[in-house]
């Protein structure tokens, strides 16, 4: 997805945790995936969340994902397995 970006539309930080909104937005335009790409390219909108926690030295001590995988593989018209 030579396209792909994020918009970022919440961040809030709190005591050894931050946590990040977003919405990913591209286009299957090129040769991957699990189908070839269609013309023209169907676009992927699909929300995520990421969720890091910090020691007292502020390293990361964890990261979790959330994401939205049914909603973007549905866009795309990819198979879910």
């Amino acid at each position: 997805m030579p396209d792909g970006r994020y918009e970022l539309y919440s961040a809030t930080h709190g005591q050894g945790v931050s946590v990040y909104c977003a919405k990913f937005i591209g286009s299957h335009s090129l040769p991957g995936g699990p189908v070839p790409p269609s013309d023209p390219p169907k676009q992927m909108v699909s929300d995520y969340v990421y969720i890091i926690w910090f020691d007292n030295d502020n390293k990361v001590t964890r990261m979790r994902k959330i994401w939205d995988k049914l909603t973007g593989f549905t866009n795309l018209g990819w198979p879910l397995n």
